[in-house]
Protein backbone atom coordinates (compact mmCIF):
# COMPACT_ATOMS: atom_id res chain seq x y z
CA UNK A 1 0.00 0.00 0.00
CA UNK A 2 2.80 2.04 0.77
CA UNK A 3 3.88 1.57 -2.85
CA UNK A 4 0.74 2.36 -4.23
CA UNK A 5 0.59 5.57 -2.09
CA UNK A 6 4.27 7.19 -3.31
CA UNK A 7 3.71 6.02 -6.76
CA UNK A 8 0.28 8.17 -6.78
CA UNK A 9 2.25 10.89 -4.94
CA UNK A 10 4.95 11.33 -7.62
CA UNK A 11 2.25 11.07 -10.56
CA UNK A 12 0.98 14.23 -9.05
CA UNK A 13 3.73 15.84 -8.66
CA UNK A 14 4.99 14.70 -12.25
CA UNK A 15 1.93 16.16 -13.73
CA UNK A 16 2.45 19.50 -12.24
CA UNK A 17 5.90 20.08 -13.41
CA UNK A 18 4.85 18.57 -16.82
CA UNK A 19 1.85 20.76 -17.05
CA UNK A 20 4.39 23.45 -15.66
CA UNK A 21 6.76 23.04 -18.59
CA UNK A 22 3.96 23.12 -21.30
CA UNK A 23 2.50 26.02 -20.16
CA UNK A 24 6.04 27.61 -20.46
CA UNK A 25 6.49 26.80 -24.27
CA UNK A 26 3.11 27.97 -24.73
CA UNK A 27 4.07 31.63 -23.36
CA UNK A 28 7.08 30.98 -25.68
CA UNK A 29 5.43 29.51 -28.77
CA UNK A 30 3.26 32.96 -28.18
CA UNK A 31 6.33 35.21 -28.04
CA UNK A 32 7.86 33.28 -31.55
CA UNK A 33 4.74 34.13 -32.99
CA UNK A 34 4.30 37.71 -32.45
CA UNK A 35 7.88 38.28 -33.09
CA UNK A 36 8.23 36.19 -36.88
CA UNK A 37 4.46 38.24 -37.39
CA UNK A 38 3.43 41.30 -35.34
CA UNK A 39 2.68 41.02 -31.76
CA UNK A 40 -1.23 42.71 -32.39
CA UNK A 41 -1.65 39.70 -34.92
CA UNK A 42 -1.03 37.22 -32.09
CA UNK A 43 -3.11 39.36 -30.21
CA UNK A 44 -6.34 39.27 -32.74
CA UNK A 45 -6.07 35.09 -32.89
CA UNK A 46 -5.82 34.88 -28.59
CA UNK A 47 -9.17 37.34 -29.03
CA UNK A 48 -10.82 34.77 -31.55
CA UNK A 49 -10.15 32.25 -29.68
CA UNK A 50 -11.24 33.56 -26.58
CA UNK A 51 -14.53 34.54 -28.49
CA UNK A 52 -14.84 30.94 -29.88
CA UNK A 53 -14.38 29.48 -26.15
CA UNK A 54 -16.66 31.40 -24.52
CA UNK A 55 -19.11 30.76 -27.44
CA UNK A 56 -19.87 34.33 -28.48
CA UNK A 57 -18.57 33.04 -32.01
CA UNK A 58 -20.46 29.68 -33.41
CA UNK A 59 -17.51 27.42 -35.28
CA UNK A 60 -18.90 26.32 -39.16
CA UNK A 61 -19.14 22.66 -39.89
CA UNK A 62 -15.53 23.25 -41.71
CA UNK A 63 -13.84 24.80 -38.59
CA UNK A 64 -14.74 21.37 -36.29
CA UNK A 65 -11.81 19.36 -37.61
CA UNK A 66 -9.54 22.02 -35.28
CA UNK A 67 -11.27 21.22 -32.23
CA UNK A 68 -8.76 18.46 -31.85
CA UNK A 69 -5.65 20.78 -31.30
CA UNK A 70 -7.18 21.60 -28.26
CA UNK A 71 -5.72 25.52 -28.33
CA UNK A 72 -8.18 26.61 -25.56
CA UNK A 73 -7.91 25.75 -22.19
CA UNK A 74 -10.80 24.47 -21.06
CA UNK A 75 -9.50 22.57 -18.68
CA UNK A 76 -8.87 25.67 -16.51
CA UNK A 77 -11.00 25.73 -13.83
CA UNK A 78 -10.34 29.49 -12.37
CA UNK A 79 -8.10 28.35 -9.20
CA UNK A 80 -5.25 27.69 -8.17
CA UNK A 81 -5.45 24.00 -8.18
CA UNK A 82 -6.75 23.45 -11.50
CA UNK A 83 -4.05 25.73 -12.74
CA UNK A 84 -1.92 23.66 -11.49
CA UNK A 85 -3.00 21.09 -14.27
CA UNK A 86 -3.82 22.93 -17.20
CA UNK A 87 -1.88 22.53 -20.06
CA UNK A 88 -1.89 26.30 -21.46
CA UNK A 89 -2.11 29.27 -19.64
CA UNK A 90 -5.16 31.07 -20.03
CA UNK A 91 -6.41 33.35 -22.54
CA UNK A 92 -6.36 36.29 -20.47
CA UNK A 93 -2.62 35.60 -19.34
CA UNK A 94 -1.65 34.99 -23.34
CA UNK A 95 -3.22 37.98 -24.32
CA UNK A 96 -1.90 40.07 -21.49
CA UNK A 97 1.37 38.46 -22.17
CA UNK A 98 1.17 39.55 -25.88
CA UNK A 99 -0.17 42.82 -24.78
CA UNK A 100 3.43 43.30 -22.95
CA UNK A 101 5.43 42.38 -25.49
CA UNK A 102 3.26 44.69 -27.86
CA UNK A 103 3.95 47.90 -25.23
CA UNK A 104 7.51 47.03 -24.92
CA UNK A 105 7.82 47.75 -29.28
CA UNK A 106 6.45 51.33 -29.37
Amino acid sequence: MTYYLIRNVANIFGKIVSSAYSRRREYGADKLAAEITDPSYMKSALLRLQEISEGRVSLQDSDREFASFKITNNFSMGNIFGNLFASHPSLEKRIAAIERIENKQF
